[in-house]
């Protein structure tokens, strides 16, 4: 399968749920139960626990990633979902590796390693004065 169009993965990324759908199944083993996932997500994007999310939050969370978010991932191979199935399991597809690059790409690692760096010099140098 060919890989997926630079474009096509900032396309795909420029959602935040699509975002929190991928890095949910990321760190679940790259497989889990729908419900599980739609609570997770939901959780995440209303900054709460899952006993503690009410079924309005959960149901439009459940309505966007069924009928928007999941099906434009699994289009081009990121996720594998039976939408006939909405209670069943959806795990990422081949092409998801392709994606999760992007997501697991942390901008502040570099800036985190110099400024560690840096207060070293500036330790290393209070000391020697």
């Amino acid at each position: 399968m060919a890989r997926i169009d630079r474009d096509q993965i900032f396309h795909l990324l420029k959602s935040r749920r699509r975002r929190l759908v991928l890095d949910v199944l990321d760190r679940s083993n790259g497989r889990m139960r729908f419900r599980d996932l739609v609570e997770s997500v939901a959780s995440r994007e209303y900054d709460t626990t899952r006993d503690r999310l009410d079924s309005t939050k959960r149901k439009r969370t459940y309505n966007a990633l069924y009928q928007t978010h999941i099906p434009a991932l699994a289009d081009v191979g990121v996720v594998d979902y039976n939408s006939r199935s909405p209670r069943g399991t959806i795990r990422l597809g081949e092409r998801a590796t392709d994606v999760l690059f992007y997501l697991r790409i942390d901008p502040t690692q570099q800036m985190t390693s110099v400024s560690d760096r840096v207060e070293k010099v500036i330790d290393r140098l209070v000391r020697w004065l």
